[in-house]
C-alpha cells in the first residue's frame, strides 16, 4: 500500500483546521492509501524575499517603540493590570482545556506520523519513506500565518512526489514581498489543486500554469461522516439557540446584532469561541460539530463554519472578519457563488440576509454531490499514476 504524508497546518485550537485535516485522510484512506498527517512547525522563511521589503516601514517603527516605552505603563491603572493579568491567565486556562480536548481528538480520529519536521529541519528518511506529499489543505500557503514557506510546498520531497490538494493562500493577492517566493515554490510543485478561483489565479499569474480547482475536503467526504461525528459528542446542548462563531475580532455592535436577534426569535445564545461563555469555549471538534447541527441560527465569519452550515442545512449569516490586516471574504463569496446560496453576507447589523429556502439547500447539495464525484475522479486519477514520471 502506497503511504502519503499531508502536510497542513496543525493548529490544535482551530475546528475547521482539525476536521479538514481529518477530511484529508479519510479521502485518501477511500481510494487505497496510507495516509498519516506530518507535524510541522511554522517557521517564517525570508530566502526569496527581498531585502527591502524586510525593513520596517515609519508607522512600524513608531509602534516598536511606543511598545518599548515604560510610558506607556502609566495609561493603565493597577486595578486594570490586575484584571487584564486575571483575564489572561483564565484564557490560558480555557485553551489548555480546549487543547487538550483536540490532542484527544487526533489521537482518536486522525493518523499522525511520529517524527516532527520542526522549522526547516527535517527527519532523515522522510522523503524515501512516503511515496507522495500533500500539501493542503486549509490555507497552508498563506504567508500570514509564516506557514508559507519551503515545508508548506514540499521542497524537502523530490519533485514527482509533491502535490497540493485543495490548498489556499487564504487571500485574493499576495503582498508584493512574497511573490518571488510563492513563483519559486510553485514552479516546483509536480499537481497543483487549490480551493478556490482567487488561488488558480495567483497560480496562473505567477507560474503560467493552469491548476485544477478542488472543493474543500470535508465537502469531498460522504457527508454521514458529519453526522456520525457529531453523534459521539456528548456536549450538551440547548433545545433551542442561536450560535456565534467569530474567528475575528467581535466588535460591541456585531455582538450586539446576536444579541438581539436572539431576543427576537426567543431563542438562547450561545458564543462559541468567547471567554466569556468558558463552557462552550472549551469544546472539542466533534462538540463544534453538534452545535452546529443542533443551532436554529449561525452567525460567523468561519469558512469552515458556513460549510458545516451549508452541510446540516442550518440558517446561518455571514459577516466580514473584524481586527485583521487580510481580507478572508473572498474565501465565502466563491463558496456561495458556488452553491448557489445567494448573498449570505450582512450588509448590515440590521439587515441580515434571507433565510436559505429548502429549493436552495436541495439544489446546493446537488451542486455538492456533483463537485465531489468530479474530484474523486481526477484525484483517483492523479493518484494512481506512475508517481516515478511528472504528474503535471
Amino acid at each position: 500500500m502506497k503511504k502519503i504524508g499531508i502536510i497542513t497546518i496543525n493548529d490544535n485550537i482551530n475546528y475547521g483546521n482539525r476536521l479538514q485535516n481529518l477530511a484529508v485522510e479519510l479521502l485518501l484512506e477511500s481510494m487505497g492509501f496510507e495516509a498519516h498527517t506530518i507535524t510541522n512547525t511554522p517557521y517564517e522563511d525570508t530566502a526569496y524575499i527581498d531585502s527591502k521589503y524586510l525593513k520596517k516601514s515609519p508607522s512600524q517603527q513608531i509602534k516598536a517603540l511606543l511598545k518599548k516605552s515604560k510610558a506607556l505603563d502609566t495609561l493603565n491603572s493597577k486595578i486594570k493590570k490586575k484584571d487584564s493579568a486575571e483575564a489572561k491567565q483564565k484564557k490560558a486556562e480555557l485553551l489548555e482545556k480546549r487543547r487538550a480536548n483536540f490532542e484527544k481528538f487526533n489521537s482518536m480520529y486522525l493518523h499522525i506520523y511520529p517524527n516532527i519536521i520542526e522549522g526547516k529541519s527535517v527527519p532523515d528518511g522522510i522523503d524515501r519513506e512516503f511515496d507522495l506529499f500533500a500539501a493542503g489543505s486549509d490555507q497552508v500557503w498563506n504567508p500570514s500565518f509564516k506557514q508559507g514557506n519551503s515545508i508548506s510546498y514540499l521542497q524537502f520531497a523530490p519533485k514527482e512526489k509533491r502535490i497540493s490538494l485543495a490548498a489556499s493562500f487564504g487571500t485574493d493577492r499576495l503582498e508584493e514581498k512574497y511573490i518571488n517566493q510563492a513563483k519559486h515554490y510553485l514552479e516546483g510543485m509536480n499537481y497543483i489543486s487549490v480551493r478556490e478561483e482567487s488561488g488558480r489565479k495567483i497560480v496562473k499569474e505567477l507560474t503560467g500554469r493552469d491548476c485544477d480547482l478542488m472543493p474543500d475536503p470535508t465537502l469531498l467526504v460522504n457527508p454521514k461522516v458529519w453526522y456520525d461525528l457529531s453523534d459521539k459528542s456528548d456536549f450538551p446542548v440547548k433545545s433551542r439557540y442561536v450560535m456565534t462563531f467569530f474567528l475575528g475580532a467581535v466588535s460591541p455592535e456585531r455582538a450586539q446584532c446576536a444579541k438581539n436577534f436572539a431576543k427576537e426569535k426567543g431563542l438562547d445564545l450561545i458564543c462559541l469561541n468567547d471567554v466569556n461563555y468558558p463552557e462552550y469555549f472549551t469544546a472539542g471538534p466533534e462538540d463544534f460539530l453538534k452545535l452546529i447541527k443542533n443551532a436554529d441560527y449561525v452567525f460567523t465569519d468561519s469558512f469552515h463554519a458556513s460549510v458545516f452550515s451549508v452541510i446540516f442545512k442550518r440558517q446561518f449569516f455571514a459577516f466580514g472578519r473584524e481586527g485583521t490586516l487580510n481580507n478572508m471574504s473572498g474565501r465565502l463569496y466563491g463558496l456561495f457563488k458556488n452553491l448557489q446560496l445567494g448573498e449570505r453576507f450582512a450588509e448590515g447589523y440590521d439587515r441580515l440576509p434571507a433565510k436559505i429556502t429548502s429549493e436552495q439547500y436541495q439544489a446546493a447539495h446537488r451542486i455538492i454531490d456533483e463537485n465531489r464525484a468530479t474530484a474523486i475522479n481526477k484525484l483517483r486519477c492523479i493518484l494512481n499514476r506512475d508517481i516515478s514520471r511528472d504528474i503535471q
